[in-house]
């Protein structure tokens, strides 16, 4: 049938920001969106993301992969 796996994995904060982390990229991107300023998840903010970013050092990533077997799929 299948079986689940749990993966994780703990990324430094630092790099990350360094290479997949625009803030001012992702508010403009936010910016053109039509739900900007509508819906409770979306900007503006009452705070600012990037001191949220720069307060952790590491992140803590988990996925949940579901491998099905050559006769579910």
């Amino acid at each position: 049938m299948y079986k689940v796996e749990d993966l994780w994995a703990e990324v430094s904060l630092s790099e990350l920001r360094m290479t997949a982390v625009d803030v001012a990229k992702f508010l403009d991107c936010c910016k053109a969106c039509p739900n900007y300023n509508k819906v409770w998840s979306c900007p503006p903010y009452s705070f600012d993301p990037q001191s949220i970013w720069n307060s952790y050092e590491t992140l803590t990533l988990c996925c949940r992969k579901v491998v099905f077997s050559d006769e579910a799929r």
